[in-house]
């Protein structure tokens, strides 16, 4: 059993409940499989290995491993909530284009680092370093896709603001 499966199957048991196959078939295809994928993705491929799984079941298991900490609910330009897993010390973001929904994840240690300055700033202590950024991608944008002017302006900043 990997390090993923064991601290679910230990969320598992201080909350009293059992350790099924199911439930670890669901938790070990979200470890296994790269992306962002929907319940109805997930369910549609356990049922070639898990027959008798029910969608009831996929997305009951998706809210205990996000309760557990092993998995982040994310929201892009289709409006569908996809899951992640969280690995330790992965914290990343995502480019999504608002024409064709192409998703990128960036690693940026500066941006990454912009975040915890300004959470700090603030007295937050950040538990999750996850943004999803929306714009268009090159692609979209040479096919001349709607909305290629920016969604919103830079704010002005005020005086006091500037010169802190």
């Amino acid at each position: 059993m990997h390090h993923y499966a064991e601290h679910f199957t230990h969320f598992l048991e201080g909350k009293g409940l059992h350790t099924t196959r199911q439930r670890l078939a669901i938790a070990e295809l979200l470890h296994e499989t790269p992306g962002h994928h929907s319940i109805e993705e997930l369910y549609d491929i356990l049922r070639e290995t898990e027959p008798g799984i029910g969608q009831a079941t996929v997305y009951r298991t998706v809210k205990l491993l996000m309760e557990a900490g092993l998995l982040a609910e994310m929201h892009f330009a289709d409006g569908v909530s996809r899951f992640e897993v969280i690995h330790p010390q992965s914290a990343h973001d995502h480019l999504i284009c608002r024409a064709c929904g192409a998703v990128v994840e960036i690693n940026s240690k500066k941006l990454s680092a912009a975040q915890i300055e300004v959470a700090l700033e603030h007295g937050f202590i950040l538990s999750d370093l996850t943004r999803c950024l929306y714009g268009l991608c090159a692609e979209c944008r040479a096919a001349g896709a709607a909305g290629t002017q920016p969604a919103f302006r830079q704010p002005e900043l005020s005086h006091a603001a500037r010169h802190g």
